[in-house]
């Protein structure tokens, strides 16, 4: 039914966000579904929603459903495309941060015990790396 009504999985992800929120709730995947023409009974939909949703967040993204690719050369692509977008957003935002750290870089650091050139000093565009990176306990 996805590939004969949208094509992919992503076309129907896009055409099912009309609200352009990026995400869909449970109710509207199904209500949308039902909208253009499934055949597949609420509980169906809602199990299919399930699968889409392994993170059990409540909604789900556009990366969600790219598992329903019936072609494995189709899914392997979208999610390259995918994890190519995360990654171009990712160093957007170290650009920003970059920029934003060293527009505000008062004088009165110079006076630092390293200077701020420094090759190993931890740079503060690097803030939200470290405070993303996973917790790791050591037990002797």
């Amino acid at each position: 039914w996805v590939q004969d009504t949208f094509g992919s999985p992503v076309e129907m992800f896009v055409s099912f966000d009309t609200a352009k929120h990026k995400k869909l709730t449970s109710d509207e995947f199904v209500a949308a579904c039902k909208k253009h023409g499934c055949t597949l009974s609420a509980e169906e939909l809602a199990e299919m929603f399930g699968f889409c949703d392994c993170a059990d967040a409540g909604y789900i993204i556009q990366e969600d459903v790219i598992p329903l690719h019936v072609d494995p050369r189709d899914r392997a692509r979208e999610i390259f495309k995918a994890k190519a977008g995360q990654l171009r957003y990712w160093k957007q935002l170290a650009a920003l941060d970059y920029i934003s750290a060293t527009k505000m870089q008062a004088p009165s650091s110079m006076s630092s015990a390293k200077p701020v050139r420094s090759r190993l000093l931890p740079r503060p565009w690097h803030a939200r790396t470290f405070e993303l990176m996973p917790l790791v306990a050591c037990h002797i």
